[in-house]
């Protein structure tokens, strides 16, 4: 990436971004975006590296599907939509869901994406379903849906490999921290006495409000008002 008029913070951020769809293509140019003709350049540029890089889609493994979206319909059931991270769902799929150290299982009624019905989600797919969940728990943006066999870790302290990005001294992070973890966040997040520097990743313990469904190496932000702190998941902390 070259960083012309676009700073650090910002650049670093799409990056992670671009890593979780598995695009590590290099070279692309970020001009500052100042009128019509550069936004449409860029967008050209990125799509010509998107069709470059041949990204492929899960769909082999289970289904696994983070919530950006839950409402509850009356006579539907629960409304969940997202981007699809892996597998494959069709119409009378059994999933189970998680949210907060709850979990739930219903079977899948109709399914949408962009509000026209489909036989089938798949790796890659922004869509959504109807499912009627058994118990009944209160679910909302930050949980995943997930084919039985395809759950993550759970924990609400997990060992972190983090850094930072504004600072080029050493800082010690205290207070408490905005966490932002795929669909979910998290404004009362805390972490162990640590020092951590912009050129190399440190391991430090992190403390959630509740429980979090992770893999290893998801990656993470970690803010305040002042600094930035970027990551990756490492594993579960013992109790």
């Amino acid at each position: 990436f070259k960083r012309s008029g676009t700073d650090n913070e910002t650049v670093d951020l799409v990056l992670m971004e671009l890593e979780e769809m598995d695009f590590t293509e290099t070279g692309m140019i970020v001009e500052g975006l100042d009128n019509h003709q550069s936004v449409h350049s860029f967008f050209n540029n990125l799509d010509l590296a998107l069709e470059r890089a041949n990204i492929t889609r899960d769909t082999d493994s289970k289904f696994y599907l983070p919530m950006e979206q839950v409402g509850l319909i009356p006579n539907r059931g629960t409304f969940c939509a997202g981007r699809v991270k892996s597998g494959k769902c069709k119409v009378g799929n059994t999933l189970e869901a998680f949210f907060h150290g709850q979990k739930s299982r219903g079977t899948v009624k109709d399914m949408e994406i962009f509000r026209k019905k489909t036989d089938l989600l798949q790796a890659g797919d922004r869509g959504g379903f109807f499912i009627k969940f058994k118990p009944d728990i209160d679910l909302k943006r930050g949980g995943v849906v997930y084919e039985p066999g395809a759950e993550g870790q759970i924990s609400a302290s997990w060992k972190v490999d983090l850094k930072s990005l504004q600072s080029q001294e050493p800082i010690k992070p205290k207070g408490e921290f905005m966490m932002y973890h795929s669909t979910f966040s998290d404004g009362k997040v805390k972490l162990d006495e640590c020092q951590l520097e912009a050129d190399r990743f440190t391991e430090v313990g992190v403390h959630i409000s509740y429980p979090i469904m992770a893999q290893t190496w998801d990656p993470v932000i970690i803010k305040n008002n002042h600094i930035t702190l970027v990551g990756n998941l490492i594993s579960p902390l013992s109790a």
